[in-house]
């Protein structure tokens, strides 16, 4: 494992590390109780007041509403405490996955054994998380590496929370990006990009959380599924090739001894991750794209092959 040194958390970072894991209300009491608020301290929204903003230079302005409201006190920066326990309640280490699934019959892969305090397909880490602040933009990522199958087993492991978020996150911009409530689309000046809840978005001294997922990743996991455990492969061709075989071929790749009819996969290119239906060699009906409409090929070595229904 590898160990990087991060200060020792203040007699201050401690006592609120504690509060959080033993002073927090339980879970029923936070639901019975939970409010959104939009404007916090150092906000406004509909004042009908100018305001510059230091991140991006811009000058905003909304129409004056019925509930205008301008904050009293400055913006609160919160503690870097604070900033590691959101961070770590989004998506921090926690110890180590189950992987109590069946082996059998496809989609048993996890990506990876490290567990997460939030879920994600196949355990595949796909999701980072989006930290802005006056001091920049950063990833939080504290990596796969873990100790126990539970990591937070008592009070003198509370430190791990901060530690995790010293060592996890990474600079990507050294201040905040050109995001307010002014941006707008080109060629569209009148075309607000955001609410009117999102007026203070991006403001000094607040902290910005954004989750960001890579959809690649997951399809990327998706895919080696599909080879992996159900031994199916897609064979796609040119355009030249399509235009005189429009239909390509989805095959097992254990061959089956049934003369059956093998099923077709239909390309459609004019979106990303080309959408797929299933049709009939023989041009009848289209079939559903479930596995439900497969049954498994007894011949086939482990039974892990598929041929089609009829």
């Amino acid at each position: 494992m590898t160990t990087v040194a991060t200060p020792t958390p203040t007699a201050e970072q401690y006592r609120q590390l504690k509060h959080y894991f033993d002073g927090t209300r339980t879970l029923p009491q936070l639901l019975a109780t939970l409010r959104s608020r939009r404007v916090g301290r150092g906000y406004s929204i509909e004042s009908g007041e100018e305001e510059t903003r230091g991140a991006t230079g811009r000058t905003l302005q909304q129409q004056r509403g019925p509930l205008a409201f301008v904050s009293e006190h400055p913006t609160l920066p919160l503690s870097e405490v604070e900033e590691a326990i959101v961070a770590w309640s989004a998506c921090g280490p926690n110890g180590m996955a189950h992987w109590d699934i069946a082996v059998h019959g496809g989609f048993h892969e996890l990506v990876q054994i490290a567990g997460r305090t939030a879920a994600g397909p196949g355990n595949s880490f796909a999701t980072d998380l989006l930290v802005i602040k006056d001091q920049g933009a950063f990833l939080y990522n504290p990596g796969t590496e873990r100790e126990r199958m539970v990591e937070i087993q008592g009070e003198e492991d509370y430190h791990k929370v901060l530690d995790w978020y010293r060592r996890g996150m990474q600079r990507i911009l050294d201040h905040r990006p050109d995001i307010d409530w002014g941006l707008r689309a080109p060629g569209a000046p009148n075309a607000s990009l955001f609410g009117p809840y999102q007026f203070n978005v991006n403001r000094e001294g607040t902290t910005w959380f954004i989750p960001i997922t890579d959809i690649g990743w997951l399809y990327f996991s998706v895919m080696l599924n599909l080879f992996d455990a159900w031994h199916l492969y897609f064979t796609d061709g040119s355009e030249k090739a399509s235009s005189s075989s429009p239909s390509r071929s989805v095959r097992s790749s254990s061959s089956s001894s049934r003369s059956r009819p093998t099923r077709q996969v239909r390309s459609c290119r004019t979106c990303g991750w080309r959408r797929r239906r299933w049709a009939l060699e023989t041009g009848s009906s289209v079939a559903s794209s479930t596995i439900s409409s497969w049954e498994r090929s007894p011949t086939s070595p482990g039974g892990s092959s598929f041929a089609p229904s009829r």
